[in-house]
């Protein structure tokens, strides 16, 4: 299972490199410092609800789509299905 940490990591990325923007782009944006904004990317360091809220509010995006994790969608085959 993926953590709220990954989740947040690799949501954080897509969508500043979506947006073409380089660490420092996000920085001056979100007010949040480059390194802590690095450290969040690479899932070094958690960030807390505060800097969550500053990088949402800079970038203008709800919390919901830094934290949002996409379930894969899983098929069940049984034997009764299976053609032998």
């Amino acid at each position: 299972m993926i953590s709220a940490n990954e989740t947040v990591s690799s949501n954080l990325k897509r969508i500043r490199q979506e947006r073409n923007l380089t660490l420092d782009d996000l920085a001056v944006l979100t007010g949040v410092s480059k390194s802590m904004l690095s450290e969040i990317e690479r899932c070094t360091k958690s960030p807390t609800l505060s800097v969550l809220e500053k990088i949402c509010r800079g970038i203008n995006i709800p919390l919901v789509q830094l934290t949002y994790f996409e379930t894969p969608q899983v098929s069940v085959i049984t034997n009764d299905t299976v053609k032998h």
